[in-house]
């Protein structure tokens, strides 16, 4: 199973993501769908020169991170968006089984 098959199965809550893979092909890392409110995150390594993501990816995108440097941030960002989710209510329902639909 596929990488993308398996987060569509399963939609992730939060998705990590190469920068320049996703630049490369944004259409399909765009097409992720997330758990309702998730967040993309883009992470690099240290050096070089690094070129411009479209501007559609950067909307969707909730930080930009430098690894191995910035994992703590990486794990604060985790930490948030979870409690985000549980803060809204958005998490996963279990609807009781009298009251699921047939």
């Amino acid at each position: 199973m596929t990488r993308a098959k398996a987060a569509a199965d399963a939609a992730p809550l939060l998705a990590v993501v190469e920068r320049n893979l996703a630049n490369e092909a944004s259409g399909e890392t765009l097409a992720i769908t997330l758990a309702p409110g998730g967040a993309l995150v883009l992470y690099h390594g240290t050096g070089g020169d690094l070129p411009a993501i479209s501007p559609t990816l950067q909307r969707s995108v909730m930080a930009e991170l430098t690894l191995p440097l910035e994992r703590n941030r990486l794990m604060a960002l985790a930490a948030h968006v979870q409690e985000r989710v549980r803060a809204t209510g958005r998490g996963r329902r279990t609807t009781p089984p009298e009251q699921q639909a047939f």
